[in-house]
């Protein structure tokens, strides 16, 4: 009995259980905290550049927007693209109207424009309010699905 309480105890002791953890890279409120590799405005869209993060391009896939301004090297909160609760807010390029589709653009930056004949851009979600350019611009966000847009 006494080499079974031992067992037990020993099993259930306070550890870290990284490695097999159910809940180990799990975050249940859409946000993450990730390195970026260049200086980040709250509000800017952002995509993955070997393993950091940084102001997404035309070329970068969009995974949220960040949630305060950082240096290069600095740990942000990104609120995630289709996983955090509610709208989000995101930097305009352009002026948006309610009910447009909204993209990602080049500087980090929201747009109505779609893309042009045998071009492609991200679709991050809908515009839920109306912005000026350089304003924030509130989007029923989606994950970002690549929109190309056929030769004509």
């Amino acid at each position: 009995m006494k080499n079974i309480k031992k067992a037990l105890t020993r099993l259930f002791a306070p550890r870290a259980w990284a490695a097999n953890s159910q809940t180990a890279g799990v975050h249940g409120n859409g946000a993450v905290s990730l390195e970026a590799s260049a200086a980040i405005t709250r509000g800017q869209i952002v995509g993955f550049d070997s393993g950091k993060i940084k102001p997404a391009t035309g070329d970068i896939l969009p995974i949220g927007v960040a949630d305060d301004n950082a240096a290069a090297g600095e740990e942000i909160a990104v609120l995630l693209f289709g996983s955090t609760p509610g709208t989000l807010s995101v930097l305009s390029a352009g002026t948006i109207a309610a009910g447009s589709e909204v993209y990602s653009e080049a500087s980090g930056k929201a747009s109505a424009t779609a893309p042009s004949a045998s071009a492609s851009k991200y679709c991050i979600g809908i515009a839920v309010g109306a912005a000026a350019s350089g304003d924030e611009v509130e989007i029923a966000h989606c994950v970002a699905r690549k929109i190309t847009t056929p030769a004509s």
